[in-house]
C-alpha cells in the first residue's frame, strides 16, 4: 500500500512538473510579447501625444504669423511707409498700432519700421525712432524677407534683449504696387502664450508625464512642467543627451535612460525640441498586471492538474494493490497466495502480467522445496563416508610433514649462507664497476678539460694577434699627428712672409702719401691678419707637443698589456694543461688496477654461483616434497570442511523446507 502511495505520489509531481515547465515556457514568450507589445504601443502613444503638442506649437506660430499678416495688410501701415514724413498718417498708424496691439494676447510688442530699419510707430512709445539693424547688417536682414514668397520670416524662438523674455521672432516685408520693399512691420509673441496652452493640454492628463520645451540654440528650457525650471538652463542628463540627437540628424525617436522613457520631437524651423517623460515602470504597468494575473492563474491551473492527477492514480491502481499484497505474502513464504489474485490471471493488462508472475512463481517454489527434501537426505548419508575417510588419510599426512620439516630446515640454512656470500661479492663488483665508471667519466673530464684548455689557448692566440695588429695600426695613426708639426712650421713661414709684406705694404702707402691711405688699411689688417696666424701656429704647436707625449705613454701601455698576455697568462694555461695530463694518466692507472680486481672477483662468484645451484636444486627438492605434503593436507582440511558444509546444507534445507506454509 505504501509503495502504491509513493508511486501515486510520484506520477503527480512528474506531471505537477511536466506542467508548470510548460506554463513557464508559455509565460515566458508571453511575457517577452506582452512586454514589447505594450512598449510598442507605449511609445505610439507617447509620440502621438508629443505629435499633437507639435501641431499645437504650429497652430499657435501659425495663428500669430496670421496676426502679424493682418496687422500688415490695414491700409494705415501701407500709407505711412510710402509717405513716412507725412506727420497724419504718422500719427494714424500709431494710433492703429496700439489699438492692434491693445487686442493682442501674450505679445511683446508690434511695430512699423522703414526699410532701413528706422521705427515709425511701435506698441512702445518709448521705442519710436530707434534704429534696430546697423547698414553694415542690413543687407543679410533685409535677404531673410525678400527671400520668402510673400516678405514673412520667423527667426524662431530666442530671448527677446529688452524684456528677457523668450519670444518668436516675426517680421515681414511690405511691397508697394511694383512690388518693391518699401518697409517692414514685426513682433514677437510670448512663448508664455505657447506655455498655457501646453499646461492646459497636460492638466487633462491622467499620468505622471512630465513635459518640457527645450531651446536648442540657448540651452535653457522654454517650458517645463515643472514652471521652476522655465528660462533655467538644461541640469538634466538625459535633455542634453536629447539635445545632441536633435541637433545632429535624429530629428524625432525616443531616448531612455535608468527609469525613464522620453519622446522627442525637434522643430529646426523654431529651434524648439518637445520633450515628455515618463516613468518607465508606470509605463509598463498594465504589462506588470498582466503577468501577475497569468501567474495566479497558472498557480490555481497546477494546483488542480496535481489534485486531479493524484485521485486518478489512486483509482487506477487498486487492482495493484490485491496482487501486491499477494506478493507480500508470497515474501513470507506462504504458498497459499494463489487463490486470493486468480480473477486477475490471464487478463492483458499489466496487473494481469505481475499476477501470472505471481501465480507461476509459487508453483516453482513447491517444486523446489520438494527437490530439496531427496537432496537433504542424500547429503546427509555421503557426509558420514567422507568422514571416515578423511581421518585415515590425516594421520598419514601429519607424519610426512614432520619428516620433510627438518630435511627442508637444514637446506634453508645452507642455501641462506650461500646467498649472503654472493650477495657481499655483487656488491663488491657493484662498487668496483661504479667506481670504474666514474673514473672513465673523469678521464673524459679531464680529456675534455684539456682540449678546451688548447681551444681557449689557441683563441687567445689568436686574440692577441689581432689585438697586437689593432694596436700597430692605432700607434701608426697616432704617429699621423708628427706631421702637424711639419704644417705648422709652414705656417709660421706664411706667417712672417706675410708680415714681412705688409711692412712693406705700410711703407709704400707712406710714400703715396693720401692717395696710398686705402692701401694702409689693408695693410694693417694683413699684418693684424699674420700676428694673429703666427699666434695661433704657435698655440697648435704647444698642443702637438703635449699630444706626442701622450703618444709616447699610450705606446709604453700598450706594450705592458702585450708582455702580460704574452707572459703571464699563456705560462698558466700551459701549467693547467700539464696539470689535467697528470690527472688523466694517474686515473687511468687507477682503472687497470680495477680491471684485474674485477676479474678475480668475477672467477669468485662463478664458483659461488655453481654451489648455489646444488644448494638450490636440494631446497627445491625439499620444497616440492613439503608442498605436496601440504597439498595433501590441505585437501584433508578441505575435504573435512566440506563434510562440515554438507552436514550444515543438509541442516539449512530442513530449516528452509520447514519455513515454507504448504
Amino acid at each position: 500500500m505504501i509503495r502504491n502511495l509513493r508511486l501515486s505520489a510520484v506520477v503527480s509531481i512528474c506531471v505537477g512538473i511536466i506542467s508548470l515547465i510548460c506554463m513557464a515556457v508559455f509565460y515566458t514568450v508571453l511575457s517577452t510579447k506582452v512586454s514589447d507589445t505594450v512598449q510598442e504601443k507605449s511609445v505610439e502613444n507617447m509620440l502621438t501625444v508629443l505629435n499633437g503638442q507639435t501641431n499645437l506649437i504650429e497652430n499657435y506660430v501659425d495663428s500669430s504669423e496670421n496676426i502679424l499678416r493682418e496687422y500688415v495688410s490695414a491700409i494705415e501701415v501701407t500709407e505711412l511707409l510710402e509717405d513716412p514724413d507725412d506727420t497724419e498718417k504718422l500719427l494714424k498708424a500709431r494710433r492703429y498700432t496700439e489699438r492692434y496691439f491693445a487686442n493682442l494676447h501674450q505679445w511683446e510688442g508690434i511695430y512699423i519700421s522703414d526699410w532701413d530699419t528706422k521705427v515709425l510707430a511701435h506698441s512702445s512709445p518709448a521705442a519710436i525712432g530707434m534704429v534696430t539693424r546697423k547698414p553694415e547688417e542690413l543687407d543679410s536682414y533685409r535677404a531673410t524677407m525678400t527671400s520668402s514668397p510673400d516678405g514673412l520670416y520667423n527667426g524662431g524662438a530666442f530671448i527677446s534683449p529688452a524684456s528677457g523674455q523668450m519670444i518668436f521672432n516675426l517680421r515681414m516685408a511690405v511691397y508697394d504696387e511694383d512690388h518693391q520693399p518699401i518697409g517692414l512691420v514685426g513682433g514677437g509673441p510670448f512663448l508664455a502664450g505657447l506655455n498655457e496652452l501646453l499646461s492646459k493640454m497636460n492638466a487633462s492628463s491622467t499620468g505622471n508625464e512630465v513635459y518640457c520645451v527645450i531651446d536648442s540654440v540657448n540651452r535653457i528650457y522654454a517650458y517645463h512642467s515643472d514652471n521652476s525650471k522655465i528660462m533655467g538652463e538644461l541640469d538634466d542628463e538625459g535633455m542634453r543627451q536629447i539635445l545632441g540627437l536633435a541637433t545632429g540628424g535624429e530629428a524625432q525617436g525616443i531616448y531612455t535612460d535608468t527609469g525613464r522613457t522620453i519622446a522627442y520631437h525637434y522643430l529646426p524651423q523654431f529651434n524648439l525640441i518637445l520633450t515628455m517623460t515618463y516613468n518607465t515602470e508606470d509605463l509598463m504597468h498594465d504589462s506588470t498586471e498582466t503577468k501577475r494575473s497569468f501567474i495566479l492563474f497558472a498557480a490555481i491551473t497546477e494546483a488542480m492538474i496535481i489534485l486531479s492527477t493524484a485521485v486518478v492514480s489512486r483509482i487506477i491502481m487498486r487492482p495493484l494493490n490485491k496482487v501486491t499484497n499477494a506478493v507480500n505474502t508470497l515474501g513470507d513464504l506462504s504458498l497459499s497466495c494463489k487463490d486470493n489474485i486468480k480473477p486477475y490471471t490471464g487478463a492483458k493488462s499489466e496487473v494481469g502480467a505481475i499476477a501470472d508472475s505471481v501465480s507461476s512463481l509459487t508453483d516453482t517454489l513447491s517444486s523446489i522445496v520438494s527437490t530439496l527434501t531427496t537432496c537433504s537426505a542424500s547429503l546427509g548419508s555421503g557426509s558420514e563416508m567422507m568422514t571416515r575417510t578423511v581421518s585415515v588419510l590425516s594421520d598419514s599426512v601429519n607424519t610426512n610433514t614432520q619428516t620433510t620439516d627438518r630435511i627442508s630446515s637444514g637446506v634453508k640454512e645452507a642455501n641462506q649462507a650461500l646467498r649472503r656470500v654472493n650477495d657481499d661479492i655483487d656488491s663488491i663488483n657493484v662498487i668496483v664497476h661504479d667506481s670504474k665508471d666514474a673514473n672513465l667519466q673523469r678521464v673524459e673530464e679531464a680529456s675534455d678539460m684539456i682540449r678546451n684548455i688548447d681551444d681557449m689557448f689557441g683563441s687567445i692566440e689568436k686574440k692577441m694577434q689581432e689585438t697586437e695588429t689593432d694596436i700597430d695600426r692605432s700607434v701608426r695613426y697616432l704617429d699621423a699627428f708628427s706631421v702637424i708639426n711639419d704644417n705648422i712650421e709652414i705656417i709660421q713661414d706664411i706667417a712672417g712672409n706675410t708680415n714681412l709684406l705688409a711692412i712693406n705694404a705700410s711703407i709704400e702707402a707712406a710714400r703715396a702719401g693720401d692717395s696710398g691711405s686705402g692701401f694702409s688699411v689693408v695693410a694693417s689688417e694683413i699684418k693684424e691678419l699674420s700676428a694673429t696666424s703666427s699666434k695661433a701656429a704657435d698655440n697648435i704647436s704647444l698642443i702637438c707637443a703635449d699630444m706626442n707625449k701622450n703618444i709616447v705613454n699610450i705606446k709604453k701601455c700598450f706594450d705592458e698589456i702585450m708582455r702580460f698576455i704574452r707572459v703571464d697568462i699563456s705560462d698558466v694555461f700551459r701549467d693547467m694543461h700539464v696539470i689535467t695530463e697528470k690527472l688523466r694518466t694517474s686515473i687511468e692507472e687507477v682503472n687497470s688496477d680495477m680491471d684485474k680486481m674485477t676479474g678475480i672477483i668475477e672467477k669468485i662468484q662463478q664458483e659461488t654461483i655453481q654451489l648455489n645451484n646444488l644448494v638450490t636444486q636440494n631446497e627445491q627438492g625439499a620444497v616440492d616434497i613439503s608442498e605436496k605434503t601440504r597439498e595433501t593436507l590441505d585437501t584433508v582440511t578441505r575435504l573435512n570442511e566440506y563434510i562440515q558444509k554438507n552436514r550444515q546444507t543438509v541442516s539449512d534445507i530442513d530449516r528452509i523446507i520447514t519455513q515454507f506454509k504448504q
